[in-house]
């Protein structure tokens, strides 16, 4: 299980957080309000996430691509084009009231 601290403690020694996770090669968890608020991890464990998620990516998109090849490339485009700009109205809507 990953050491946490609250954010007052990771702020007033902030080189507490930084050598567990550079010299201990452990997770710190940062809390606010006894809830996670930021995770410090090591640089090779961000470049293993970036990888994993990079990875997720292609393969979403592989997927994505073998749903929907029998499909009319200009009509699959058309269809997109006609949702996200809905999306963006409705978001437009929600902020301006």
């Amino acid at each position: 299980m990953a050491p946490r601290m609250g954010t007052k403690q990771a702020r007033s020694n902030f080189s507490e957080p930084l050598g567990t996770v550079h010299f201990g090669h452990e997770t710190v968890i940062v809390e606010k309000a006894s809830k996670p608020f930021v995770v410090v991890i090591s640089p090779e464990q961000y470049e293993h996430y970036r990888a994993l998620v990079s990875e997720q990516a292609v393969r979403t998109t592989e997927r994505m691509h073998e749903r929907n090849e029998h499909l009319d490339p200009e009509q699959l485009e058309r269809d997109i084009t006609a949702v996200v700009e809905q999306v963006r109205q409705e978001r437009h809507e929600r902020r301006n009231g």
